[in-house]
């Protein structure tokens, strides 16, 4: 069975093909779990020491916070994308020592959720097997329920106590041990609400540890540089490269360091002599996680080498805390050392997740260390605007292909059918298929006789600095050496690992040929003029329309296809239309440069694959946004689109996807939007060690749905 999923919680919103004002974007697909939360009883702080204003609902969640931390060892800040989750936490560190900001919140524990917690055991209880048919207590299953409904009549009249329920659930999981001990143990640490035991630590210095991913990491410390009042005369060090050797002494004086996730994890203790002289042998009074979902796996090397650090209080911040499982949010609980949520064994928890009342009090029971708002929340019952972004113009804009687009693609279709049979690996169909989604883009991208386009492997996108391993498969450079780090070896980065595709032993050293972005734009060039496709019409009328209509106004270009970038640069530069470029191929530094440069000057057109912008970039200054290719999964097409649209963004913000009607563009977009389940199949086997047989045959099916375009061959 696949692994335990949340798809139960999902309500996937369906985007229709026209142009709306105002909407609300597709927000995560578990979006009916979230709208579980309460935001009734917040309460806003001032914080001192900010050189900026913060929004009424951002004092609420730094008071949250700082009331989290005093009565836990920390949380989970999951606000929506662009809501200023950076800005918050910068609020907490200032204002957790602040008597004035304390002062102002309650004086008590906040009341006490452990009824929600008692029904989260009892709503899986009733459905366990051999525990729900139970005649050994003498009492039917329905009991279970006669409790979970006496707790629930009591929460309704605001009680806070459950004795007599709490002594009735105990006697049903201390049969469940004989069945479930792991369950049994997990749901009375749940129930008792026991926090992991924390250290303590006095500085005068915040000693705050920030951890990114390096895309971020001068943003953060921007970020801290700007908003927070120059008098204040906060410290922060960036630690990284060979800043790394920095004294334990140094750096419990800083107020800030900030480093990044791949910096940590080289530097994790291998013994105990190790551990002297780095961050991990300094107490830190708060850690904190951005991009925290980049752990959400226990077997990596970056979840091992955060567990090792020592801090009093701990935050992961996220805007997407479930991608795939449960497991997603069970690792961040661990981290921030609160209570995991009482699960039983995988192969049985599929069942025990579609049941409704057991996914509202999962939510309900997470309340107190979990924050999750969008820009709009019901309050009492009432609904409520946090944030007033400008409106955002949505359009689908379908167009057929050419006539020798149509020849090409049908080509393209008709190979790709004779090629699959049942004993096709679902990498080799995803390739298929992938190869007539860049026939859809311009022709020369799927034209093997021409410049080929390697896939990488591993995230089935086109390989960044592609590498060729000894068994012939591809991979972006940074995919591969990710897995290299990830793998678990001991206590040392593994140096030999299984090909993801044929499970060939592979090494560090022994990686093949590199094909590199600028050879294959060379060889473009080397083809003369660029020949004209549907994909590019229609994005220099785009341009030309917002040249004509909106002057002064920016677009971004997003592609998941750089070679396709390479395509539309080339095209552009033909017209003497100026581009900026942002793509995974880039530096760290070169990349802040490319956003400083087109944030300042007059340069209309930025182009930007999805992958190299999913994370933590901010990029108000466009307010156009065209998504020239539908991927499978609409989240990363969503953060893309929240680079633009979020605090900050002054302008109307318009969106176009572009779909290639009755291509493979069409089925990808449909799926995307209304069948998530299809597509996260689809994903799955794309990112399968192995292939699923069931992933396998979902791909077979949506190629046989295809239809030839056109002019029939």
């Amino acid at each position: 069975m696949h692994r335990t999923r949340f798809l139960h919680l999902f309500a996937t919103r369906q985007l229709q093909c026209r142009v709306h004002q105002d909407s609300s974007s597709i927000d995560l697909p578990a979006k009916s779990f979230y709208g579980e939360f309460s935001y009734d009883n917040f309460k806003a702080v001032d914080v001192p020491g900010l050189s900026v204003e913060l929004f009424p609902f951002q004092k609420e969640g730094v008071g949250w916070m700082i009331q989290r931390e005093r009565f836990g060892a920390g949380g989970i800040m999951a606000d929506h994308l662009g809501m200023g989750k950076t800005v918050q936490m910068l609020g907490l560190c200032l204002g957790a020592d602040s008597i004035s900001t304390v002062s102002q919140l309650d004086d008590q524990v906040p009341a006490s959720h452990s009824g929600f917690r008692i029904l989260t055991v009892l709503r899986q209880l009733s459905r366990m097997a051999g525990v729900a048919s139970c005649t050994k207590l003498n009492r039917p299953a329905r009991e279970v329920h006669k409790i979970a409904e006496s707790i629930e009549a009591k929460i309704q009249e605001g009680h806070t106590v459950f004795t007599r329920e709490k002594e009735e659930m105990e006697k049903w999981l201390s049969f469940s041990s004989k069945f479930f001990p792991a369950f049994e143990k997990r749901a009375r640490t749940f129930v008792e609400n026991t926090p992991l035991q924390m250290v303590a630590v006095e500085a005068k210095v915040l000693r705050t540890l920030v951890i990114v991913p390096a895309a971020l990491m001068l943003q953060w410390k921007s970020e801290i540089e700007t908003k927070i009042d120059p008098q204040r005369k906060i410290t922060v060090f960036v630690l990284h490269g060979k800043s790394k050797n920095t004294s334990v002494a140094e750096l419990e004086n800083y107020d800030f360091v900030v480093t990044t996730y791949d910096t940590v994890v080289n530097m994790a203790p291998t013994d105990e002599s190790s551990k002297s002289n780095s961050i991990f042998s300094v107490v830190w009074k708060r850690i904190i996680l951005d991009e925290a979902h980049v752990v959400r796996h226990a077997s990596t090397q970056r979840w091992r080498a955060v567990l090792l650090l020592k801090g009093a209080k701990r935050w992961a911040i996220t805007a997407t805390p479930l991608h795939n499982s449960i497991d997603d949010i069970q690792n961040l609980l661990h981290f921030t050392g609160n209570a995991l949520l009482p699960v039983i064994h995988k192969s049985h928890s599929q069942e025990i997740l579609d049941d409704p009342a057991l996914q509202k009090v999962i939510a309900q029971s997470l309340q107190p260390i979990f924050l999750r708002r969008g820009p709009t929340i019901m309050r009492n019952g009432i609904k409520e605007v946090l944030v007033a972004l400008p409106p955002k113009h949505e359009a689908i804009v379908s167009k057929p292909l050419s006539d020798s687009e149509c020849s090409h693609y049908n080509k393209i279709l008709s190979q790709s059918r004779s090629i699959v049979d049942g004993s096709s690996t679902t990498a080799h169909i995803f390739s298929l298929m992938t190869k007539l989604r860049l026939t859809c883009c311009h022709p020369w991208l799927a034209d093997t006789t021409g410049v080929q386009v390697h896939l990488c492997g591993l995230c089935k996108c086109e390989a960044a600095q592609c590498v060729t391993t000894k068994c012939g498969h591809t991979f972006c450079q940074e995919c591969l050496l990710q897995k290299f780090r990830d793998a678990i070896d001991g206590d040392c980065e593994a140096r030999r690992i299984p090909c993801p595709q044929c499970a060939t032993p592979i090494s560090s050293t022994s990686l093949g040929k590199r094909f590199t972005p600028q050879q294959r734009f060379s060889q473009f060039q080397a083809r003369g003029q660029v020949e004209t496709s549907t994909k590019l019409e229609m994005i220099l009328a785009a341009i030309e329309a917002m040249l004509e209509q909106h002057s002064g106004d920016k677009m971004i270009i997003f592609s998941h296809f750089t070679s396709f970038l390479d395509v539309i640069e080339l095209t552009l530069l033909s017209k003497c239309i100026e581009t900026a470029r942002l793509d995974g191929t880039m530096t760290l530094s070169a990349r802040n440069s490319v956003i400083r440069s087109f944030q300042t000057s007059h340069t209309p057109v930025l182009l930007a694959s999805k992958t190299a912008t999913g994370v933590g970039l901010n990029l108000t200054m466009a307010n156009h946004v065209i998504i020239v290719d539908p991927w499978w999964n609409p989240a990363i097409e969503e953060q893309a689109v929240h680079r633009c649209h979020r605090i900050g963004q002054k302008k109307p913000v318009h969106v176009s996807r572009f779909v290639i009607s009755d291509t493979i563009e069409h089925y990808c977009f449909e799926i995307a939007q209304k069948k998530k389940e299809f597509g996260d199949a689809i994903l799955r086997a794309a990112s399968s060690e192995g292939g699923a047989k069931a992933a396998s045959n979902k791909l077979q099916e949506l190629l046989a749905r295809l239809n030839y375009v056109g002019a029939k061959l």
